[in-house]
């Protein structure tokens, strides 16, 4: 839940999200696993910085553009930074074999949100309370996948609010969809990367994943970043215990 109004509920930001325009283009295929996808970033600008879902995977060569090859077809947002231009922010949730396509050009301006009058931030701001009250509402009656829907809705009004990512990851981890769930909290970070709650419930993605390693990582932090909550920490121990199990017991060389 959104916790105590605090961090500016519906705070509006410079930065972009775009659901994807996806196009099945005619760029030449190359060999690539079978059930994995392909994402063409065509940024305009030579070496942007690319990385998805927090991890960095390279800049757009001399043509502006970079390819990425075997993309695991699920959520992901793909985050272009080049150097004099906003942050673009791709969500894509590729089919398997598919071939992507994305081109700043089906973005939103941040200028046009800049020079929005005051009754246009108004009224998105109204439109996307409206959304998240009926997410929650959604939630509340086990109508898992409208709510997710509705997010993802709101989300789109306010792509960088990370109270909305968290709601939703949140929301994946109620019905199971661990990956899901890692990369909505993830970018959720990426907003508001002081969030104990948010290392929390991203460790908890990571542990259900069979990732205890970056699991421990997680709940390390929430508990450096909140030591009042001992929840936290009662976590991360609990965590650390159950990894020092799974590990093989070196045997001690006889003298």
């Amino acid at each position: 839940m959104l916790k105590n109004g605090a961090k500016a509920f519906f705070l509006w930001t410079a930065g972009i999200l775009l659901s994807a325009s996806v196009s099945l283009s005619a760029f030449p295929l190359r060999k690539h696993k079978l059930h994995e996808a392909r994402v063409e970033i065509r940024a305009g600008k030579a070496l942007c910085s690319v990385d998805v879902d927090g991890t960095p995977e390279g800049k757009t060569g001399s043509h502006g553009t970079l390819t990425l090859d075997d993309v695991s077809p699920s959520d992901h947002y793909i985050h272009v930074v080049c150097a004099g231009k906003p942050e673009m922010t791709y969500f894509i949730s590729p089919s398997p074999g598919s071939a992507l396509v994305l081109t700043p050009q089906d973005s939103l301006s941040p200028a046009a949100k800049a020079n929005s009058d005051s009754l246009a931030v108004a009224e998105r701001d109204m439109a996307m309370r409206r959304l998240f009250r009926e997410a929650t509402n959604y939630r509340s009656n086990g109508q898992f996948p409208q709510a997710i829907e509705t997010l993802r809705r709101a989300i789109q009004v306010d792509p960088e609010n990370p109270n909305l990512h968290h709601e939703l990851g949140e929301t994946f981890l109620m019905v199971q969809q661990w990956d899901s769930a890692r990369v909505e909290l993830l970018e959720a970070l990426r907003h508001d990367p002081n969030s104990a709650g948010l290392h929390n419930g991203l460790g908890y993605a990571y542990e259900k994943l069979g990732d205890l390693r970056a699991a421990l990582d997680q709940y390390r932090l929430a508990s450096r970043l909140d030591p009042t909550d001992g929840a936290y920490q009662d976590r991360y121990l609990e965590a650390l215990a159950e990894f020092e199990a799974s590990q093989p017991h070196k045997k001690k060389r006889r003298k």
